[in-house]
């Protein structure tokens, strides 16, 4: 087992290598406006690259295929994300799992971006994922996807509103319910459905209602039959100054045939209320995001809430930039397993702070997380972190990264899960490419001890993005 992981490594850099790195030239400079319209964006369908038929002063290999001029004034903007992604655990699961598993995660996004004019076009976006070389075969839902349909929708623009019919992804402000499952987990989660996006100079509405799309293993087999459903809308507020809070709105429904938690099984009906502030003032950061969710399940009242505080400190070095900050979150659990009263929370999808490795899920978790972080370069991003995460409630049990019920609680057992010490880098080599580097060692706490899983987890990640 051991052995396969040099070659692992190997094909990480050969595809690395392989990638038409040298034959795209990344522009150096040019005007700040200019600069600024190349950024390319987490979500590839909110690009625009007409810009680029009036020319420009410091052209890339890439522009070619960004701006493609067709026959009455329409255009068409390909482009791909292409991702490889080591994968190394001992002791996976805490020993639960195998005591080594290495492997090689690939992903490849390829969307087209089809606009007739300035009030209709239409995005597509293919997505093709798989691990080959994982003991156990890949994960189910999370891990593979032949080649399937990842977004395609079509969009009319009048005025200052757009709407969007279709599959699309959805992913708002710090990620904390809405995300596009992305991270160590290689199939991304797509939905189908509509979203009305309305723009003002006072803030940025987003209304949807959206079915998710259960991604399947072989090609053109994702569908949205059974699968839940979420509504509802979120509005970001205008920041009228840089040192003035931003706040952010949102009111979401999330309607399920079945889930299962501590509490049991059943139809969920739930609904969230939520609010997130931004502050960044004289080097200090804050990210403030609580939320209260009611509804039904099985029956029974749904009372749930999440509360997060993150933020630091930038010492005023313009060389190093050094930051100190930290991360609190806490997510409620069931307080008391079939007493007719769910209060176990869950997001809809959601970026999981709980390092690189993605121990356990939103739901049932309060943690505390310090780190400290550099920047020798503008372009590199090194930090250190420590986590220390234990159930909310000592009556209900743990929850996976897509919020799947792990480990049912027993009285009496404690309510410690782990001590995660991470280490972790980030490289932009230029515009296209990222290099990533992650370390984690999770030392496993009480509840984790008095289970199946008794063994500590080490975890290391190697990640190639490239993006054009």
């Amino acid at each position: 087992m051991t052995q396969r992981f040099p070659r692992l490594l190997l094909s990480w850099l050969l595809a690395l290598m392989s990638w038409p790195l040298a034959n795209a030239q990344s522009p150096t400079a040019g005007s700040p406006s200019e600069a600024g319209r190349r950024v390319i964006k987490y979500h590839r369908e909110d690009e625009d690259w007409r810009w680029l038929s009036q020319g420009t002063k410091t052209p890339d290999d890439w522009d070619r295929f960004k701006y493609i001029p067709l026959a009455g004034g329409a255009s068409l903007g390909l482009g791909a994300d292409l991702r490889t992604y080591v994968e190394r655990f001992r002791n996976e699961g805490f020993g639960t799992g195998l005591r080594s598993n290495e492997y090689l995660q690939t992903r490849a996004l390829l969307h087209g971006d089809l606009r007739f004019n300035d009030h209709f076009r239409l995005f597509t976006q293919f997505e093709y994922a798989d691990v080959p070389g994982r003991d156990g075969g890949p994960r189910r839902v999370i891990d593979r996807n032949d080649f399937d349909l990842n977004q395609l929708f079509a969009e009319a623009s009048i005025g200052d509103s757009q709407l969007r019919l279709g599959r699309q992804e959805l992913r708002f402000g710090a990620m904390r319910m809405f995300a596009t499952r992305d991270g160590p987990l290689n199939a991304r989660l797509p939905l189908d459905g509509a979203r009305l996006i309305v723009k003002k100079p006072y803030g940025r509405l987003d209304a949807f209602l959206m079915q998710i799309v259960a991604v399947a293993p072989g090609a053109f087999d994702d569908h949205a039959k059974g699968q839940p459903w979420v509504w509802g809308g979120y509005f970001a507020l205008t920041q009228p100054h840089s040192d003035q809070p931003a706040t952010e709105l949102y009111a979401v429904g999330y309607d399920a045939r079945r889930n299962t938690y501590q509490e049991g099984t059943g139809v969920e009906r739930r609904r969230t209320l939520g609010a997130r502030v931004t502050l960044n003032r004289s080097g200090w950061d804050h990210d403030w995001e609580a939320n209260y969710q009611f509804g039904q399940f099985a029956g029974g009242p749904i009372r749930a809430w999440s509360a997060n505080w993150e933020g630091g400190y930038t010492l005023r070095d313009p060389a190093w930039k050094p930051r100190l900050g930290w991360l609190a979150s806490v997510n409620s659990g069931d307080q008391k397993a079939h007493d007719g009263r769910l209060e176990t929370y869950r997001p809809f999808v959601a970026r999981n702070p709980w390092a690189q490795m993605v121990p356990f899920g939103f739901p049932n978790i309060e943690g505390l997380q310090l780190n400290a972080g550099v920047q020798p370069i503008p372009s590199l991003k090194l930090s250190v972190r420590h986590f220390f995460l234990r159930r909310q409630s000592a009556g209900d049990g743990t929850y996976g990264g897509s919020f799947a019920l792990q480990r049912l609680a027993a009285p009496g057992q404690s309510r410690d899960l782990a001590g995660i010490s991470s280490v972790f880098g980030e490289w932009d080599v230029d515009r296209h490419l990222r290099l990533t580097a992650a370390y984690d060692h999770a030392e496993a706490g009480g509840f984790i001890r008095q289970g199946p899983g008794k063994r500590d987890t080490d975890y290391l990640a190697l990640i190639a993005l490239y993006r054009f």
